[in-house]
């Protein structure tokens, strides 16, 4: 059953409809196309955001996502709960350019998402005398029959979540927190998009080109974000920083990190005139804070006289976000450039594909259309690189991959030509011998009868007959010369046995 729920970015406003990742936000004055019901569903929601004491926050985001099942299990909703608040959190803490304070704190980006729902009124009644002696500014709603009232289950950041009710209040996690005039989603990710200065800004419209790192992206933004978070402190905001610049960097725990630290940070921003003194004095304090819970010195020491400290300059950890974003800037430039060129295709051989063709078709239970979709990349590759010389190629696994895809091809039932089917059926029944000839000689029949896929295909997705076809050419590619010398070796025995 589909439901829906909202999201909100009750401390970000938008001046136009925003896409992040595939879920579009607007202004919440902007709510005139909805149906009656949702629009008071947003109404009674955006009534529950202050800043603090009795002041409601009239200008906010939100979102609309629809769900295939009434609950948060969807990936779509995982998307929408972590990973938008960890990139926005990304983006709008850009330290200044003099004093290196982020633009705002990770808080600004939380997202609350919204499902509507019964639930028990004790979820939400506080305990009552002589814990509590002030009446909430709203009654609680009348509970039903079953002893349940109406209200929402809420998500933030997908994290934590709690329950709610119309007249509820929810404020921020300090009273520090403050709202910015200029901020405006829509006119700063458009900024962003222009100038692309920011290479996060595919995470941001969601492509496939940081797909092979994105996991480990997110976890060092998530650490990242949690290093300016305006409750953290300096010891806890160093140490989190530090988490993320090890997961970012891969860094293996061991004597010689500081020195794997040290080497990384060199090689991605340059050799840079004190940035060894910084890395160094940065670590030594991370292992003050994980080895005795605090770190005496927590200010970068830009010049010594003798060994004593000449100058202390700005915080260690106020230079760590600025050297965080150009180590992320680089590592995600380089993951980039290698999904344009396809250095993972040019680094894995037809035999490996072949060989990850057999595996995935062999999997019990799987859709067959589904299944040759998933190995559009690698069939396409296949045809691609067949020119490209290669020591430990197999015969046995080209036969044996296009034999699986060929018998998920039939199970497909494909809109193709009567004797091209007749073919491949048959071809997926021939028993295999061990010089394959019988299965070669389809092969070439098979070969003779169907189409190559149209050019405009290369840039266009591929259904599961024209990638058959295609590993159909390049199969028949490897194997024509062996079928040939085979063909060969036969009519010259029988002629002999004459």
């Amino acid at each position: 059953m589909k439901t829906q729920f909202f999201a909100v970015l009750p401390y970000l406003k938008t001046s136009d409809p925003v896409t992040i990742r595939g879920i579009t936000f607007r202004n919440n004055s902007d709510i005139g196309m909805w149906s009656q019901p949702i629009r008071e569903h947003l109404s009674t929601i955006f009534e529950m955001f202050y800043l603090k004491d009795g002041w409601r926050i009239a200008k906010m985001s939100y979102a609309i996502v629809e769900l295939e099942y009434a609950g948060f299990n969807d990936d779509e909703v995982d998307r929408c709960l972590k990973d938008i608040p960890c990139i926005l959190s990304y983006l709008y803490s850009s330290p200044h350019r003099s004093f290196l304070d982020p633009f705002m704190r990770s808080e600004h980006a939380n997202l609350h998402a919204f499902l509507p729902e019964n639930f028990y009124s004790s979820l939400i009644e506080p305990p009552g005398p002589p814990l509590t002696s002030t009446p909430p500014v709203k009654p609680t709603p009348t509970p039903d029959s079953l002893g349940q009232i109406s209200g929402y289950h809420v998500w933030l950041n997908g994290e934590f979540d709690f329950w709610v009710v119309a007249g509820s209040r929810i404020y921020p996690p300090s009273n520090r927190l403050w709202l910015n005039a200029s901020q405006d989603l829509s006119h700063d990710l458009q900024s962003i998009a222009l100038s692309r200065r920011d290479p996060l800004w595919d995470l941001v419209v969601g492509t496939n080109s940081l797909n092979a790192i994105e996991e480990r992206l997110f976890t060092a933004l998530g650490w990242y974000n949690k290093s300016h978070s305006i409750m953290a402190d300096n010891n806890t905001s160093l140490l989190h920083l530090a988490v993320a610049f090890e997961s970012l960097l891969a860094l293996e725990q061991g004597p010689n990190i500081t020195q794997r630290f040290k080497e990384s940070v060199r090689l991605l921003s340059g050799a840079v005139p004190k940035l060894d003194g910084w890395v160094e004095q940065f670590y030594k304090a991370r292992s003050s804070i994980v080895h005795q819970g605090s770190s005496a010195e927590s200010a970068f020491i830009a010049r010594y006289i003798g060994k004593k400290a000449a100058a202390k300059y700005r915080s260690l950890v106020s230079y760590g976000h600025t050297v965080f974003r150009i180590c992320l800037r680089a590592v995600v430039s380089g993951a980039q450039m290698a999904d344009e060129i396809g250095l993972a295709s040019l680094l894995t051989t037809n035999q490996e594909r072949f060989e990850k063709i057999c595996t995935v078709l062999s999997k019990p239970g799987i859709d067959s259309n589904e299944a040759l979709l998933s190995l559009q990349r690698d069939i396409m590759d296949i045809e691609q690189f067949r020119f490209i010389g290669e020591t430990g190629f197999k015969i046995d696994t080209a036969l044996s991959a296009l034999r699986s895809a060929v018998e998920h091809l039939v199970q497909i039932n494909p809109a193709i030509r009567k004797d091209q089917m007749e073919l491949y059926a048959q071809f997926a029944s021939t028993p295999s011998t061990p010089d394959h000839f019988d299965e070669l000689d389809l092969l070439q029949r098979m070969e003779g009868i169907i189409e190559n896929p149209p050019p405009n295909k290369s840039s266009q997705p591929f259904d599961g007959i024209w990638l058959v076809f295609s590993l159909t050419h390049s199969v028949h590619f490897y194997t024509f010369s062996h079928y040939y010398r085979l063909k060969r070796q036969r009519e010259e025995a029988s002629h002999e046995s004459r």
